[in-house]
Protein backbone atom coordinates (compact mmCIF):
# COMPACT_ATOMS: atom_id res chain seq x y z
CA UNK A 1 0.00 0.00 0.00
CA UNK A 2 3.19 2.34 0.92
CA UNK A 3 4.20 1.78 -2.45
CA UNK A 4 0.96 2.55 -4.23
CA UNK A 5 0.85 5.94 -1.89
CA UNK A 6 4.25 6.69 -3.03
CA UNK A 7 3.67 5.80 -7.16
CA UNK A 8 0.80 8.19 -7.00
CA UNK A 9 2.89 10.68 -5.13
CA UNK A 10 5.67 10.78 -7.30
CA UNK A 11 3.82 10.76 -10.36
CA UNK A 12 1.71 13.79 -9.54
CA UNK A 13 4.92 15.54 -8.95
CA UNK A 14 6.14 14.62 -12.35
CA UNK A 15 2.38 15.58 -13.57
CA UNK A 16 3.40 18.99 -11.96
CA UNK A 17 6.57 19.43 -13.44
CA UNK A 18 6.14 18.98 -16.56
CA UNK A 19 3.20 21.65 -16.74
CA UNK A 20 5.85 23.87 -15.08
CA UNK A 21 8.60 23.06 -17.99
CA UNK A 22 5.39 23.70 -20.55
CA UNK A 23 4.21 26.71 -18.73
CA UNK A 24 8.24 28.19 -18.70
CA UNK A 25 9.15 27.23 -22.31
CA UNK A 26 6.15 29.17 -23.64
CA UNK A 27 6.74 31.66 -21.62
CA UNK A 28 10.31 32.42 -22.93
CA UNK A 29 8.97 31.79 -26.47
CA UNK A 30 5.68 34.78 -25.98
CA UNK A 31 8.53 37.26 -25.29
CA UNK A 32 11.71 36.29 -27.14
CA UNK A 33 9.55 36.38 -30.63
CA UNK A 34 6.11 35.44 -30.70
CA UNK A 35 4.13 37.65 -28.05
CA UNK A 36 2.96 41.56 -27.96
CA UNK A 37 6.15 43.02 -27.80
CA UNK A 38 8.08 42.03 -30.60
CA UNK A 39 5.21 42.81 -33.22
CA UNK A 40 5.94 45.80 -34.87
CA UNK A 41 3.25 48.25 -35.01
CA UNK A 42 2.18 51.62 -36.73
CA UNK A 43 -0.55 54.47 -35.90
CA UNK A 44 -3.53 54.62 -38.42
CA UNK A 45 -2.82 57.98 -40.28
CA UNK A 46 -5.35 60.59 -40.90
CA UNK A 47 -5.23 63.54 -43.60
CA UNK A 48 -4.76 64.16 -47.30
CA UNK A 49 -4.15 60.95 -49.22
CA UNK A 50 -2.09 60.59 -52.27
CA UNK A 51 -2.41 58.09 -55.25
CA UNK A 52 0.17 58.18 -57.53
CA UNK A 53 2.55 56.32 -60.92
CA UNK A 54 5.60 55.78 -60.23
CA UNK A 55 7.97 55.71 -63.34
CA UNK A 56 11.89 55.38 -64.66
CA UNK A 57 13.20 57.71 -66.90
CA UNK A 58 16.06 59.83 -67.72
CA UNK A 59 17.17 63.43 -67.39
CA UNK A 60 17.15 65.62 -70.37
CA UNK A 61 17.27 69.57 -71.07
CA UNK A 62 14.55 71.19 -71.92
CA UNK A 63 16.43 73.17 -75.08
CA UNK A 64 18.78 71.21 -76.44
CA UNK A 65 21.03 72.36 -79.24
CA UNK A 66 22.22 69.65 -81.27
CA UNK A 67 25.58 69.65 -83.66
CA UNK A 68 25.29 68.26 -87.04
CA UNK A 69 27.53 67.77 -89.31
CA UNK A 70 27.11 70.71 -92.49
CA UNK A 71 24.70 69.14 -94.90
CA UNK A 72 27.17 71.18 -97.41
CA UNK A 73 29.21 68.10 -97.64
CA UNK A 74 29.41 66.11 -100.84
CA UNK A 75 31.02 63.25 -98.67
CA UNK A 76 31.60 62.06 -95.16
CA UNK A 77 34.89 63.61 -93.93
CA UNK A 78 36.84 62.58 -91.12
CA UNK A 79 37.06 64.16 -87.85
CA UNK A 80 40.71 65.29 -86.92
CA UNK A 81 40.12 67.50 -83.93
CA UNK A 82 37.67 66.91 -80.91
CA UNK A 83 36.55 69.03 -77.49
CA UNK A 84 36.45 66.72 -74.66
CA UNK A 85 33.41 65.46 -73.74
CA UNK A 86 31.59 67.25 -70.35
CA UNK A 87 33.44 70.50 -71.01
CA UNK A 88 31.52 73.38 -70.47
CA UNK A 89 31.64 75.79 -73.21
CA UNK A 90 30.58 79.53 -74.14
CA UNK A 91 29.30 80.90 -77.06
CA UNK A 92 32.26 81.20 -80.38
CA UNK A 93 34.01 77.86 -78.42
CA UNK A 94 36.24 75.47 -80.33
CA UNK A 95 34.13 72.40 -80.83
CA UNK A 96 35.11 70.00 -83.86
CA UNK A 97 37.76 69.95 -86.35
CA UNK A 98 37.34 68.07 -89.72
CA UNK A 99 39.69 67.10 -91.92
CA UNK A 100 40.11 70.05 -94.88
CA UNK A 101 42.96 68.64 -97.10
CA UNK A 102 40.76 67.50 -100.10
CA UNK A 103 38.82 71.00 -99.94
CA UNK A 104 42.22 72.51 -100.00
CA UNK A 105 43.23 71.02 -102.66
CA UNK A 106 39.45 71.97 -104.67
CA UNK A 107 40.44 75.50 -103.60
CA UNK A 108 44.29 75.64 -104.88
CA UNK A 109 42.56 74.48 -108.27
CA UNK A 110 39.32 77.01 -108.11
CA UNK A 111 41.32 79.92 -107.82
CA UNK A 112 43.87 79.13 -110.18
CA UNK A 113 40.44 78.52 -112.46
CA UNK A 114 39.88 82.39 -111.31
CA UNK A 115 43.12 83.75 -112.45
CA UNK A 116 42.65 82.40 -115.96
CA UNK A 117 38.91 84.23 -116.08
CA UNK A 118 40.38 87.57 -114.97
CA UNK A 119 43.83 87.01 -117.21
CA UNK A 120 40.97 86.12 -120.70
CA UNK A 121 39.05 89.26 -119.85
CA UNK A 122 41.99 91.65 -119.21
CA UNK A 123 43.38 89.88 -122.79
CA UNK A 124 39.55 90.40 -124.43
CA UNK A 125 39.38 93.78 -123.36
CA UNK A 126 43.12 94.47 -124.80
CA UNK A 127 41.84 92.94 -128.20
CA UNK A 128 38.47 94.76 -128.30
CA UNK A 129 40.11 98.04 -127.43
CA UNK A 130 42.60 97.62 -130.65
CA UNK A 131 39.75 96.50 -132.78
CA UNK A 132 37.72 99.54 -132.09
CA UNK A 133 40.03 101.83 -132.74
CA UNK A 134 41.17 100.11 -136.21
CA UNK A 135 37.09 100.77 -136.63
CA UNK A 136 36.95 104.16 -135.70
CA UNK A 137 40.18 105.07 -137.96
CA UNK A 138 38.11 103.33 -140.74
CA UNK A 139 35.37 105.56 -139.87
CA UNK A 140 37.25 108.97 -140.04
CA UNK A 141 38.53 107.75 -143.23
CA UNK A 142 35.20 107.22 -144.93
CA UNK A 143 33.92 110.79 -143.42
CA UNK A 144 36.86 112.26 -145.40
CA UNK A 145 36.36 110.45 -148.55
CA UNK A 146 32.63 111.49 -148.59
CA UNK A 147 33.14 115.11 -147.41
CA UNK A 148 35.48 115.20 -150.69
CA UNK A 149 32.78 113.53 -152.90
CA UNK A 150 30.35 116.20 -151.52
CA UNK A 151 32.65 118.82 -152.64
CA UNK A 152 33.63 117.37 -156.16
CA UNK A 153 29.90 117.50 -157.05
CA UNK A 154 29.73 120.71 -156.03
CA UNK A 155 32.17 121.49 -158.32
CA UNK A 156 30.19 119.46 -160.82
CA UNK A 157 27.38 122.12 -161.03
CA UNK A 158 28.27 123.95 -164.33
CA UNK A 159 30.27 121.00 -165.61
CA UNK A 160 28.83 118.56 -168.21
CA UNK A 161 25.64 116.50 -167.41
CA UNK A 162 28.17 112.94 -168.15
CA UNK A 163 30.56 114.81 -165.23
CA UNK A 164 28.04 115.49 -163.19
CA UNK A 165 26.45 111.99 -162.86
CA UNK A 166 29.87 110.34 -162.42
CA UNK A 167 30.21 112.42 -159.36
CA UNK A 168 26.49 111.84 -158.03
CA UNK A 169 27.71 107.98 -158.15
CA UNK A 170 30.66 108.48 -156.57
CA UNK A 171 28.66 110.52 -153.71
CA UNK A 172 26.39 108.00 -153.22
CA UNK A 173 29.25 105.31 -152.90
CA UNK A 174 31.10 106.91 -149.86
CA UNK A 175 27.14 107.61 -148.79
CA UNK A 176 27.06 104.10 -148.54
CA UNK A 177 30.83 102.93 -147.30
CA UNK A 178 30.25 105.68 -144.46
CA UNK A 179 27.05 104.44 -143.57
CA UNK A 180 28.35 100.87 -143.66
CA UNK A 181 31.23 102.37 -141.61
CA UNK A 182 29.21 103.31 -138.90
CA UNK A 183 27.15 100.34 -138.72
CA UNK A 184 30.32 98.21 -138.59
CA UNK A 185 31.56 100.10 -135.31
CA UNK A 186 28.03 99.96 -133.61
CA UNK A 187 27.54 95.48 -133.97
CA UNK A 188 31.29 95.62 -133.26
CA UNK A 189 30.11 97.38 -129.86
CA UNK A 190 27.04 94.99 -129.33
CA UNK A 191 29.68 92.07 -129.98
CA UNK A 192 32.14 93.55 -127.69
CA UNK A 193 29.98 94.32 -124.70
CA UNK A 194 28.47 90.28 -125.01
CA UNK A 195 31.82 88.94 -124.88
CA UNK A 196 32.81 91.17 -121.59
CA UNK A 197 29.52 89.89 -120.34
CA UNK A 198 30.51 86.68 -120.66
CA UNK A 199 33.65 87.01 -119.54
CA UNK A 200 32.64 88.80 -116.21
CA UNK A 201 30.33 85.70 -115.23
CA UNK A 202 33.22 83.40 -115.91
CA UNK A 203 35.12 85.46 -113.90
CA UNK A 204 32.23 85.70 -110.88
CA UNK A 205 31.38 82.14 -111.39
CA UNK A 206 35.12 80.76 -110.52
CA UNK A 207 34.78 83.71 -107.95
CA UNK A 208 31.70 81.92 -106.90
CA UNK A 209 33.42 78.88 -106.37
CA UNK A 210 36.60 80.09 -104.60
CA UNK A 211 33.89 81.54 -102.10
CA UNK A 212 31.86 78.32 -101.79
CA UNK A 213 35.14 76.63 -100.91
CA UNK A 214 36.11 78.69 -98.42
CA UNK A 215 32.96 78.53 -96.65
CA UNK A 216 33.37 74.54 -96.92
CA UNK A 217 36.70 75.00 -95.23
CA UNK A 218 35.63 77.34 -92.70
CA UNK A 219 32.43 74.93 -92.03
CA UNK A 220 34.82 72.43 -91.22
CA UNK A 221 35.84 74.01 -88.16
CA UNK A 222 32.84 73.91 -85.53
CA UNK A 223 32.05 76.57 -83.04
CA UNK A 224 29.47 76.63 -80.14
CA UNK A 225 26.42 78.24 -81.43
CA UNK A 226 25.20 78.68 -77.33
CA UNK A 227 27.01 78.21 -74.24
CA UNK A 228 26.41 74.66 -72.24
CA UNK A 229 27.45 71.71 -72.00
CA UNK A 230 29.43 69.17 -74.19
CA UNK A 231 27.41 65.82 -74.76
CA UNK A 232 28.64 63.71 -77.94
CA UNK A 233 26.04 61.65 -79.80
CA UNK A 234 26.10 58.33 -80.69
CA UNK A 235 26.51 57.41 -84.34
CA UNK A 236 27.15 53.93 -86.10
CA UNK A 237 30.40 52.40 -86.39
CA UNK A 238 31.58 48.63 -87.43
CA UNK A 239 30.70 47.81 -83.74
CA UNK A 240 26.56 49.09 -83.62
CA UNK A 241 25.98 52.81 -82.17
CA UNK A 242 28.76 54.63 -80.28
CA UNK A 243 29.64 58.02 -79.30
CA UNK A 244 31.70 59.73 -81.74
CA UNK A 245 35.25 60.03 -81.35
CA UNK A 246 38.43 61.45 -83.24
CA UNK A 247 38.71 59.53 -86.81
CA UNK A 248 34.97 58.80 -87.08
CA UNK A 249 33.44 59.93 -90.50
CA UNK A 250 29.67 60.66 -89.99
CA UNK A 251 27.39 61.47 -92.52
CA UNK A 252 25.71 64.87 -93.62
CA UNK A 253 23.27 65.82 -91.33
CA UNK A 254 23.85 63.61 -88.49
CA UNK A 255 23.96 64.89 -85.07
CA UNK A 256 27.61 64.46 -83.70
CA UNK A 257 27.45 66.91 -80.61
CA UNK A 258 24.57 68.35 -78.12
CA UNK A 259 25.07 71.32 -75.94
CA UNK A 260 21.77 71.39 -73.50
CA UNK A 261 20.93 74.12 -71.73
CA UNK A 262 20.97 72.81 -68.08
CA UNK A 263 18.76 75.91 -66.67
CA UNK A 264 15.92 74.16 -67.56
CA UNK A 265 15.85 70.15 -67.09
CA UNK A 266 13.19 67.49 -67.46
CA UNK A 267 12.31 63.26 -67.45
CA UNK A 268 11.72 61.59 -70.12
CA UNK A 269 9.77 59.01 -69.06
CA UNK A 270 6.94 56.31 -69.91
CA UNK A 271 3.68 55.13 -68.61
CA UNK A 272 2.25 52.08 -69.20
CA UNK A 273 -0.93 52.20 -71.19
CA UNK A 274 -3.19 50.90 -68.42
CA UNK A 275 -2.09 53.57 -66.20
CA UNK A 276 -1.85 56.84 -69.02
CA UNK A 277 -5.27 57.73 -68.50
CA UNK A 278 -5.17 58.97 -65.05
CA UNK A 279 -2.26 61.45 -66.33
CA UNK A 280 -2.74 64.51 -67.55
CA UNK A 281 -1.07 67.65 -68.06
CA UNK A 282 0.25 69.97 -65.10
CA UNK A 283 0.29 66.88 -62.76
CA UNK A 284 2.10 67.26 -59.87
CA UNK A 285 5.66 65.10 -60.07
CA UNK A 286 7.99 64.14 -57.31
CA UNK A 287 11.79 63.30 -58.60
CA UNK A 288 14.78 61.21 -57.09
CA UNK A 289 17.75 60.78 -58.41
CA UNK A 290 19.04 56.93 -58.90
CA UNK A 291 22.54 58.65 -58.06
CA UNK A 292 21.71 60.94 -55.41
CA UNK A 293 18.45 59.34 -53.80
CA UNK A 294 18.64 61.84 -50.71
CA UNK A 295 17.98 64.54 -53.31
CA UNK A 296 14.00 65.48 -53.78
CA UNK A 297 12.82 67.62 -56.56
CA UNK A 298 9.67 69.07 -57.54
CA UNK A 299 7.89 69.79 -61.38
CA UNK A 300 4.78 69.10 -63.44
CA UNK A 301 3.55 66.84 -66.09
CA UNK A 302 4.37 69.04 -68.92
CA UNK A 303 3.59 66.79 -72.26
CA UNK A 304 2.26 63.43 -73.05
CA UNK A 305 2.47 61.36 -76.26
CA UNK A 306 -0.26 60.94 -78.61
CA UNK A 307 0.69 57.50 -79.51
CA UNK A 308 1.51 54.81 -77.68
CA UNK A 309 5.21 52.92 -78.67
CA UNK A 310 6.40 49.70 -77.98
CA UNK A 311 8.43 48.88 -74.82
CA UNK A 312 11.64 47.82 -75.93
CA UNK A 313 11.75 45.66 -79.17
CA UNK A 314 9.27 46.79 -81.82
CA UNK A 315 7.36 43.37 -81.84
CA UNK A 316 6.59 43.85 -78.03
CA UNK A 317 3.19 43.48 -76.67
CA UNK A 318 3.56 46.10 -73.75
CA UNK A 319 2.87 49.39 -74.89
CA UNK A 320 3.76 52.37 -73.42
CA UNK A 321 3.39 56.83 -73.63
CA UNK A 322 6.12 58.90 -73.54
CA UNK A 323 5.91 61.71 -70.60
CA UNK A 324 7.86 64.40 -70.34
CA UNK A 325 8.27 66.05 -66.81
CA UNK A 326 9.85 69.53 -66.15
CA UNK A 327 11.66 70.07 -62.99
CA UNK A 328 11.11 73.02 -61.16
CA UNK A 329 14.15 73.51 -59.82
CA UNK A 330 17.32 74.47 -61.47
CA UNK A 331 20.67 72.45 -59.52
CA UNK A 332 24.05 72.03 -61.15
CA UNK A 333 23.40 67.82 -59.96
CA UNK A 334 21.16 67.70 -62.63
CA UNK A 335 23.03 66.01 -65.70
CA UNK A 336 21.59 64.85 -69.10
CA UNK A 337 21.35 60.90 -69.05
CA UNK A 338 21.23 60.52 -65.66
CA UNK A 339 18.90 58.16 -64.37
CA UNK A 340 15.54 59.20 -62.12
CA UNK A 341 12.24 57.83 -60.48
CA UNK A 342 9.36 60.01 -61.04
CA UNK A 343 6.26 59.48 -58.58
CA UNK A 344 3.49 61.02 -60.89
CA UNK A 345 0.19 62.40 -58.48
CA UNK A 346 -3.05 61.68 -60.27
CA UNK A 347 -5.31 62.00 -57.23
CA UNK A 348 -5.50 63.72 -53.90
CA UNK A 349 -7.85 62.68 -50.94
CA UNK A 350 -8.41 65.03 -48.43
CA UNK A 351 -9.25 63.77 -44.39
CA UNK A 352 -8.95 60.03 -45.20
CA UNK A 353 -7.96 57.55 -42.80
CA UNK A 354 -4.85 55.52 -44.25
CA UNK A 355 -2.44 52.61 -43.28
CA UNK A 356 0.31 50.71 -44.90
CA UNK A 357 -0.62 48.20 -47.70
CA UNK A 358 1.52 45.82 -44.91
CA UNK A 359 -0.72 45.90 -42.13
CA UNK A 360 -4.14 44.43 -44.38
CA UNK A 361 -4.37 40.74 -44.96
CA UNK A 362 -6.66 38.81 -46.28
CA UNK A 363 -8.93 35.59 -43.89
CA UNK A 364 -11.57 33.65 -44.97
CA UNK A 365 -12.69 35.99 -47.66
CA UNK A 366 -12.93 39.15 -45.72
CA UNK A 367 -9.98 42.16 -45.45
CA UNK A 368 -8.81 42.31 -42.46
CA UNK A 369 -6.31 44.35 -39.81
CA UNK A 370 -4.81 43.41 -36.61
CA UNK A 371 -5.35 46.62 -33.98
CA UNK A 372 -2.98 46.34 -31.15
CA UNK A 373 -5.74 46.41 -28.14
CA UNK A 374 -3.00 45.99 -26.14
CA UNK A 375 -2.16 42.99 -27.93
CA UNK A 376 -3.35 42.17 -31.58
CA UNK A 377 -7.08 41.84 -32.72
CA UNK A 378 -8.26 40.53 -35.73
CA UNK A 379 -10.72 43.29 -37.33
CA UNK A 380 -12.85 43.45 -40.83
CA UNK A 381 -11.89 46.61 -42.48
CA UNK A 382 -13.39 48.30 -45.46
CA UNK A 383 -10.55 49.27 -48.10
CA UNK A 384 -10.74 52.42 -50.45
CA UNK A 385 -7.90 53.68 -52.77
CA UNK A 386 -4.16 52.79 -52.85
CA UNK A 387 -0.93 53.74 -53.54
CA UNK A 388 2.51 52.43 -53.90
CA UNK A 389 2.86 51.95 -50.31
CA UNK A 390 -0.44 53.03 -48.63
CA UNK A 391 -4.29 52.55 -48.79
CA UNK A 392 -7.26 54.53 -47.67
CA UNK A 393 -9.34 52.52 -45.03
CA UNK A 394 -13.66 53.43 -45.41
CA UNK A 395 -14.32 51.47 -42.33
CA UNK A 396 -13.52 49.85 -39.53
CA UNK A 397 -10.72 51.88 -37.87
CA UNK A 398 -10.08 55.24 -35.65
CA UNK A 399 -7.62 57.92 -35.51
CA UNK A 400 -4.85 56.80 -33.56
CA UNK A 401 -5.24 53.05 -33.64
CA UNK A 402 -2.39 51.28 -34.09
CA UNK A 403 -2.26 48.31 -36.50
CA UNK A 404 0.63 45.73 -36.96
CA UNK A 405 2.88 45.50 -39.75
CA UNK A 406 2.80 41.71 -39.94
CA UNK A 407 0.40 38.62 -39.70
CA UNK A 408 1.18 37.94 -35.77
CA UNK A 409 -0.60 35.01 -36.30
CA UNK A 410 1.89 33.86 -38.76
CA UNK A 411 4.14 32.88 -36.34
CA UNK A 412 2.32 30.84 -34.39
CA UNK A 413 0.84 28.98 -37.48
CA UNK A 414 4.81 28.17 -38.92
CA UNK A 415 6.11 27.45 -35.52
CA UNK A 416 8.91 24.66 -36.44
CA UNK A 417 8.02 25.28 -40.37
CA UNK A 418 10.15 28.14 -41.04
CA UNK A 419 12.51 30.71 -40.12
CA UNK A 420 11.52 34.08 -37.83
CA UNK A 421 9.69 36.02 -40.65
CA UNK A 422 11.48 39.38 -41.09
CA UNK A 423 9.23 42.60 -40.84
CA UNK A 424 9.86 44.57 -44.34
CA UNK A 425 11.45 48.26 -43.50
CA UNK A 426 9.27 50.78 -42.27
CA UNK A 427 8.50 53.61 -44.50
CA UNK A 428 8.08 56.94 -42.84
CA UNK A 429 6.89 60.41 -43.93
CA UNK A 430 9.54 62.85 -44.99
CA UNK A 431 8.85 66.70 -44.41
CA UNK A 432 9.21 67.49 -47.35
CA UNK A 433 6.40 65.59 -48.48
CA UNK A 434 2.59 65.66 -47.73
CA UNK A 435 0.82 62.84 -45.93
CA UNK A 436 0.56 59.97 -48.54
CA UNK A 437 3.64 60.29 -50.18
CA UNK A 438 6.33 58.28 -48.65
CA UNK A 439 10.31 58.02 -48.66
CA UNK A 440 11.54 54.85 -47.24
CA UNK A 441 14.81 55.97 -45.13
CA UNK A 442 17.64 54.19 -45.82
Amino acid sequence: MDKIILFFRTTKKRYLLGIFIVIFVFTVYWVSGSGVPDIASTEVKYGEFITDIRTTGELQAHKNTVITVPREFRRSLQIIKLVEEGSIVKKGDFLVQFDTGEFEKQLEQKKNEMKNAEAEYQSLLANQESNMAQLKASLETQRYSHRQAEINLAQMKYEAQMKREQKEIEMKKADIALKQAEEKIKAQKIIDEADRKKAELKIKHAKLEVEKIEKLIKSCTITAPTPGLVVYEKIWGPTGRQKVKVGDTPWRGQGIISIPDLSIMQVKTKVNEVDISKVEKGQDVIIRLDSHPDAVYYGNVTEIANLARSEGRNDSKVKVFDVIVTIKESDKKLKPGMSATCQIITERIKNVLYIPLQSVFEKDGKTVVYVMNPGPEKRVVELGPKNSNYVVIKKGLKKGERVTLRDPTLRLEEIGKSPKQKIKKQPVNNNNFPDGIIIFND
